[in-house]
């Protein structure tokens, strides 16, 4: 478990921290998120809560990736105002992979799906993971072209809710397929349930990621 993770969590789960707040009050008390923790004097309650989401975390094998561990990646950590800590459910090695972001439209022509899904194909096959937001139409075709590649670790699936908030229920079983085969991940608390402005700061996570 990454050093400080609780304090970390206590910070990022507070009332209107974001990651670029969260990256200001680290700034000023040198990294520490021990004593930014500290700082805010947080509530018993709200100390109770971030114990309990870890707890579940724990049950459902979730794990939380930092942006000062190893398996974070490379290519989000760059981006300005990352997500300071990530929660990751399934083949984690899937991370330390090459990845290229694949989005479209929903409303995709079933031509348009087989050329995404093939295209994902080729790249999964020649190693690169498929990164995408688990959405139906382009995502979905993504996902499941890269899927049919042989072996593990081909695709990541970014999530507006939490790592373990199934969203569209249409695609419960693809999700579950990259659970075993790739990763899901999220910078949402485990068991948040979005809101529409969840799904633009998704997208920006897939491509974040994708080099």
């Amino acid at each position: 478990m990454n050093k400080n993770l609780f304090e970390k969590l206590l910070i990022l789960r507070s009332p209107g921290i974001g990651p670029a707040r969260y990256s200001e009050l680290l700034r000023r008390f040198d990294g520490d998120a021990a004593a930014a923790a500290t700082a805010l004097n947080a509530s018993v309650a709200h100390r109770d809560a971030v114990m309990r989401e870890m707890a579940r975390a724990a049950e459902l094998n979730i794990h939380y990736i930092c942006d000062d561990d190893e398996l974070y990646p490379v290519a989000l950590r760059a981006v300005k105002n990352h997500p300071p800590v990530l929660t990751a459910r399934g083949n984690l090695d899937t991370l330390r992979r090459r990845a290229v972001a694949m989005v479209g439209t929903r409303h995709a022509t079933a031509a348009g799906m087989e050329f995404m899904a093939n295209l994902a194909t080729e790249f999964a096959s020649h190693g690169i993971a498929v990164v995408s937001g688990m959405a139906i139409g382009t995502d979905t075709a993504a996902h499941r072209g890269a899927l049919r590649a042989a072996g593990c670790a081909q695709t990541i699936a970014v999530l507006a809710g939490g790592v373990d908030y199934i969203w569209p229920v249409e695609n419960e079983s693809l999700y579950w397929d990259i659970v075993s085969h790739g990763v899901v991940v999220s910078e949402m608390p485990v068991g948040f349930t979005p809101v529409a402005q969840n799904f633009v700061q998704r997208n920006r996570w897939v491509a974040g990621i994708g080099e």
